[in-house]
């Protein structure tokens, strides 16, 4: 599975870590390098440390750093099964990346919101799927925090919500599902 990541900020990177963690291969999004290099070195930083811990070999921790690709190119994200956005808590920014990330991934991907703020139903309002889009909630550090929330929209899917349960506890989460809230 391929895990797709907008915003390489804390929130981005501890969810990169726990889908590397889960053998998935990650795409981390920014629109500047500077938080992308930063990502890279604390990515790589905390992998590390779980080998020091024994959470991991150092041929898995190989295999994740190998499974991972930094990019500024939003158009590398159509390839993932799902993607999770985890930018500034900004409706513009949030509607104008769902409204691009739609028209780019395949017709069976989930989009996804980080979000902590916004409601599900207010990111959903420009999108033609909505049955596809979901609030997928971690709490930080993304990577050990083991709670998701799995925020369920007026038009969401329980399809959609049914693989996002899944997919959370794929990466070793314990999901909850949540209602939306304004």
């Amino acid at each position: 599975m391929t895990v797709g990541i907008c915003g390489a900020g804390t929130m981005g990177r501890g969810i990169a870590i726990a889908a590397l963690q889960a053998s998935h291969a990650v795409i981390l999004f920014d629109i500047a390098e500077a938080p992308l290099d930063k990502a890279k070195a604390n990515i790589t930083g905390q992998l590390d440390k779980a080998v020091e811990k024994g959470k991991m070999s150092a041929a898995e921790r190989d295999l994740a750093v190998d499974r991972t690709t930094f990019t500024t190119d939003l158009d590398e994200l159509a390839v993932c099964d799902v993607v999770i956005e985890a930018v500034a808590e900004r409706l513009d920014i949030k509607h104008d990346l769902f409204t691009r990330l739609e028209a780019l991934v395949r017709a069976d991907a989930i989009l996804a919101s980080n979000t902590s703020s916004i409601s599900i139903a207010s990111l959903a309002r420009p999108l033609q799927h909505q049955h596809r889009f979901v609030g997928l909630h971690f709490f930080n550090p993304a990577h050990i925090m083991k709670l998701v929330e799995v925020i369920k929209g007026p038009r969401t899917s329980d399809a959609t919500v049914v693989w996002c349960v899944e997919f959370a506890k794929g990466l070793g989460k314990t999901p909850v599902v949540a209602k939306d809230v304004p």
